[in-house]
């Protein structure tokens, strides 16, 4: 069943905060489930999870997903930094009280072979706890479209790891959306919704 979300972004923007506008206002504006951004370091410790979980409880909210800071190293030392933060992401998804996880790829990647060890690493916790781990597009990232997706698939099969389609991005890259989900249809577990002006072009709509 397809269920709605509506992201943190939405109320706090990039910034690192309690998350305040979207206590105040989500639940009345009639949304019931979040996505929450955490791409800070203070926002994935247990205390913000225990935070986030209760103040979720007292505004009538329930947490989806956790959307964190990108995957993809170029070196040893970053694939093993890059790692220990999905890991710690998986932990901060459960005590969220979600079972998924959402990240994108660096744009500063070199290729998706940093991306595919770190998936490696991570790929037994995620199974064993049934967390997902949802793979973003970006039109700018190593990670942009079908062949780029398959490439992964390719090294790595894994129920737990699929995509986090954002129809935008895809669209500025230069693929249709239906295109992609006849492709890779079923290896969608995660939606980001945005709209593009312009086919092949960066030029997203307004949130809202």
């Amino acid at each position: 069943m397809l269920e709605l979300a509506v992201s943190s972004l939405t109320y706090e923007g990039f910034a690192d905060t309690q998350y305040g506008n979207l206590f105040a206002k989500a639940f009345r504006e009639g949304y019931r489930n979040v996505e929450f951004n955490c791409w800070h370091a203070a926002s994935l410790t247990p205390d913000r999870m225990r935070y986030l979980r209760k103040r979720c409880a007292d505004a009538g909210l329930r947490p989806v997903a956790l959307h964190v800071a990108a995957f993809g190293g170029n070196s040893s030392e970053e694939i093993a930094w890059n790692a220990a933060h999905k890991l710690r992401a998986i932990e901060a998804a459960l005590e969220l009280g979600c079972r998924r996880v959402v990240a994108s790829v660096s744009e500063k990647a070199g290729s998706l072979d940093g991306v595919v060890e770190e998936l490696a690493q991570i790929e037994p916790l995620a199974r064993k706890e049934q967390v997902l781990i949802c793979l973003e597009n970006h039109c700018s990232n190593p990670l942009a479209v079908s062949a780029d997706y398959q490439v992964i698939f390719d090294r790595i099969d894994s129920p737990q790891i699929g995509i986090a389609l954002d129809g935008g991005h895809l669209e500025a890259a230069g693929e249709e959306i239906a295109s992609f989900i006849r492709l890779l249809g079923d290896r969608i577990n995660h939606l980001h919704l945005k709209e593009d002006r312009y086919f092949g072009r960066k030029s997203f709509c307004r949130f809202g």
